[in-house]
């Protein structure tokens, strides 16, 4: 039996829609890749190294401030754990997500955030928080994941 390159793809792609702090959000798997989506956000996320990684995310302007932010970083908390996953940020954090960590952190999940953070040095600002016009906003480049969990 020959399997066409779109079974295919269906097979190795798995799709879930769960509900987190009253959003439909739904679980894309495509690989070693994870997306968490709702028509207003998403992140997305990496497996390696027996860690969910959050290389990037998003939520439109005018969904901010509504708890969307929270509830896609806890639907990827909950996938990691879930999986026997660890759960980290990239090495680069924004403000908005910096504080979304620190919410869930707040609500009881065991995250623990970089204690001496050293800045790289060699991008502009001098290795402070400096602006990023990709994502008009202002993030810190670390060495290692900013947040991690316990």
């Amino acid at each position: 039996m020959r399997i066409t390159e779109y079974r295919l793809r269906q097979l190795v792609r798995e799709t879930i829609t769960s509900q987190y702090s009253g959003h439909a959000i739904e679980i894309v798997k495509s690989g070693n890749w994870v997306k968490f989506r709702t028509p207003a956000g998403e992140i997305d996320t990496r497996i390696a190294d027996d860690a969910l990684t959050v290389r990037e995310a998003s939520v439109k302007e005018v969904s901010r401030g509504q708890g969307l932010g929270v509830a896609l970083y806890s639907a990827a908390f909950n996938y990691a754990q879930e999986n026997g996953l660890r759960f980290q940020s990239s090495n680069m954090v924004s403000i908005s997500a910096d504080r979304v960590w620190q919410s869930l952190q707040r609500r009881g999940a065991p995250l623990r955030r970089a204690a001496e953070v050293e800045l790289d040095t060699s991008f502009p600002g001098g290795g402070k928080w400096y602006p990023i016009k990709k994502w008009r906003g202002i993030s810190v480049r670390t060495e290692e994941p900013l947040w991690t969990t316990v």
